[in-house]
């Protein structure tokens, strides 16, 4: 647990223990998992348990996120979510999704039997905390092939450095903080490994969304007079773009479990992107289906099976960007992970 995350979980426990007969306790989980602990409160009506889940810096984007998450969790027993700060706009959201909240400026949603507790409108009363350097957009980036490859683990400083695209000083600074988050001593390298990797998904989702993919996008498109997502594959197949374009979104996701192509789509660029716009007879519209978004590192594209002459995002681009936005596609993302990522981060080939 970051201090960041310590801090915000104290002064929500403190919120809690300042009303009127309520008592609350919170204890941490061991071993790590996806969620950070259990809150416990007791009152006058009796005890409430539930699991909590941190999200220091909750913005729009990253409650969608969280939502999935805390949706998408397996158990009977209910859920909670400790914030530094839920805006208005986001509360609204939260509650219309049925979850839990607290956050450290005294804000408060806990509609479980026994318990019922609603408190909005405090205002934050400090600036929001700064996410550590593991989850800022270098970080996500290392945090990101670790996830892609775990036996990185175990490559040097300046193999780590080539395959995110970061600067070799920086690598040193991240794999320190990452050691709070499931990463033990390297020494010797070849015993290294990631721990709690749910975890550790979890987070660069949330970070992925709230701020390495805003330093990706380049721009939201539209397909050409007479084109088609078909026509679109078509096109990518023809031209022969290679790991140059990578297909994701809704569309790569649909490609690799052999679904009807329709809806959105991102293109992950490695090349110039308005040369790429040109040949794909793309039209820039800032509310068309089609996200142009950079690519960071070498490790973008997808190893397994792909369709014939096409090129796709691998499964973890594929599951964030699912995530991502007002329209997001959760059953379709719960697809790619079970059949993708879950056997990865158990270190199994999947299926």
């Amino acid at each position: 647990m970051t201090n960041t995350e310590a801090e915000a979980i104290e002064s929500c426990v403190r919120n809690l223990n300042a009303l009127k007969d309520c008592r609350a306790e919170f204890i941490p989980a061991t071993p790590p998992s996806g969620f950070a602990g259990d809150l416990s409160l007791n009152g006058p009506s009796g005890a409430l348990l539930s699991q909590a889940m941190t999200c220091p810096r909750l913005s729009a984007a990253s409650a969608e996120v969280v939502i999935h998450q805390m949706k998408s969790r397996t158990g009977d027993i209910p859920a909670v979510l400790l914030s530094n700060y839920v805006s208005e706009t986001v509360a609204v959201r939260l509650r219309q999704s049925g979850i839990d909240f607290v956050d450290a400026a005294g804000n408060t949603h806990l509609i479980k039997p026994p318990l019922y507790l609603e408190i909005s409108g405090r205002r934050r009363q400090q600036r929001p905390p700064r996410a550590d350097r593991l989850f800022q957009p270098t970080g996500l980036k290392l945090l990101f092939l670790l996830l892609r490859l775990p036996q990185a683990v175990r490559w040097t400083h300046r193999d780590l450095a080539k395959g995110a695209g970061v600067a070799l000083g920086a690598v040193g600074t991240i794999l320190q903080g990452l050691s709070q988050h499931g990463l033990p001593d390297r020494d010797p390298p070849s015993g290294a490994q990631l721990l709690a990797m749910n975890e550790l998904l979890n987070r660069w989702l949330i970070g992925y969304t709230e701020r390495l993919r805003p330093k990706l996008y380049l721009n939201r498109c539209r397909l050409g007079d007479g084109l088609s997502l078909t026509g679109l594959c078509q096109q990518l197949g023809h031209d022969r773009f290679g790991n140059e374009v990578l297909i994701g979104g809704e569309l790569g996701a649909g490609l690799l479990l052999q679904k009807q192509p329709v809806g959105s789509v991102s293109l992950h660029l490695a090349g110039d992107p308005l040369r790429t716009m040109v040949q794909l007879r793309l039209v820039p519209d800032n509310n068309g289906p089609i996200t142009l978004l950079s690519q960071f590192g070498n490790a973008n594209h997808w190893q397994g099976w792909q369709p014939d002459e096409l090129c796709l995002a691998d499964p973890l681009l594929l599951h964030a960007e699912l995530l991502t936005g007002v329209n997001t596609h959760g059953a379709l993302a719960d697809k790619l992970y079970k059949r993708y990522l879950e056997p990865r981060l158990a270190g199994e080939p999947p299926d």
